[in-house]
């Protein structure tokens, strides 16, 4: 039976990538099928600050950054992956892509940044510059059926042992 713990990365500001010891990950993970969706809660979606805060491509690109991050290599992050121990961004083109009206991406992720949502990475300063994206509070998108998962598997497992 494979084990199918879940492993937690973090991407330092420098654009590192670490695992929960502190090791540097020269490996991409492969994408975990685990995520096939995110929590969203209904009342501070249709009541909260963000309705009152962004426009609605900004609002739709937001819910494309969840998507993305559920889906990535790294949960939490959007990031097309690393090379060496260092996180590799996307372009603003690639962001741009998401969406099909014209907004300001790099105004959108300072806004993002500023009000709680996301932790801007720069991965590489020359041009084009690339851009790694981590979601704040990524715990909070989780499904609880998740957690769930886990907790019933672990006490199988308890039961098995004599």
């Amino acid at each position: 039976m494979s084990d199918k713990k879940t492993f937690r990365f973090y991407i330092t500001q420098n654009g590192q990538v670490t695992n929960t010891a502190g090791q540097v990950v020269t490996l991409n993970p492969m994408p975990n099928g685990g995520r096939p969706w995110i929590k969203f809660w209904v009342d501070p979606w249709l009541d909260g600050t963000t309705r009152w805060q962004t426009t609605g491509t900004q609002r739709a690109f937001w819910t494309d950054l969840l998507a993305e991050s559920g889906r990535g290599r790294f949960p939490g992050y959007v990031c097309a992956g690393q090379d060496a121990g260092r996180a590799v961004g996307y372009p603003l083109s690639w962001f741009a892509a998401k969406q099909t009206e014209q907004f300001d991406i790099l105004a959108t992720f300072e806004l993002f940044e500023r009000t709680g949502k996301i932790r801007i990475i720069v991965t590489r300063e020359e041009e084009p510059k690339l851009y790694a994206l981590e979601i704040l509070k990524w715990d909070v998108y989780q499904s609880a059926a998740l957690t769930d998962a886990e907790r019933a598997r672990k006490y199988r497992e308890g039961k098995k042992k004599p």
